[in-house]
């Protein structure tokens, strides 16, 4: 299967399309190559394991094993919000790599929180005919793109960067929006498949299994 972001419009610097790991679930593995896709259940440990995949000293502490994440860099992704009309997305920006300015001033490493937001409808809690809340949507919806934004997360004045490095993670950003538009919500919502040769088809919505 084609990894959706090798032709993205992103000016590759510091991250490549490899760098995009998306957390695992029904959704993803069915429409990322299996490098793309990974099983984590906290961010510690997601970060271990990626920190030993990259040659990570082992380092002991409490009992436990532990890997130096001086080579830890990656792009996660974690969609959230499956269950509601247009899922969302959190996306993490690391980059723990050693690395010094043109005068050898030790620059500090990225960590960054971004997320793709659905602002398609507004919505109030109401209680069904069981009596459980459930989400009232307004029946005025905006057009699937522009109804999902980018914002910008915490740890701000702790990672600044480069124009271009800032530029990327925004291009980056912006491209898991369009990998949302373009495959997530068509996919949940049986509109597309992944064939057996990993292309993506436009088929009739009964032969699509549940997702979610």
């Amino acid at each position: 299967m084609k990894n959706y972001f090798e032709t993205s419009h992103i000016n590759w610097s510091n991250f490549s399309p490899k760098d995009i790991i998306f957390k695992s679930n029904k959704i993803t593995k069915a429409l990322l190559p299996e490098e793309n896709v990974m099983s984590w259940s906290s961010k510690q440990s997601r970060n271990c394991e990626v920190a030993k995949n990259a040659g990570g000293k082992p380092v002991q502490m409490g009992g436990n094993t532990y890997y130096k994440n001086d080579g830890l860099v990656g792009v996660f992704v974690q969609l959230c919000s499956l269950n509601t009309p247009f899922p969302e997305a959190n996306i993490d920006f690391l980059d723990y790599r050693p690395k010094t300015n043109s005068v050898g001033h030790k620059l500090t490493r990225m960590d960054i929180l971004m997320y793709v937001r659905s602002n398609h409808a507004h919505w109030k809690w109401k209680q069904d005919a069981q009596g459980n809340y459930v989400r009232d949507y307004d029946p005025n919806t905006a057009p699937l793109e522009e109804g999902y934004r980018i914002a910008y997360g915490g740890q701000g004045e702790d990672n600044a960067m480069s124009f271009e490095l800032f530029s990327e993670i925004l291009q980056i950003a912006n491209a898991v929006k369009s990998f949302m538009i373009d495959r997530v919500v068509p996919f949940k919502n049986k509109e597309i498949v992944v064939n057996d040769y990993g292309m993506v088809e436009t088929i009739e919505k009964e032969l699509i299994p549940e997702l979610v």
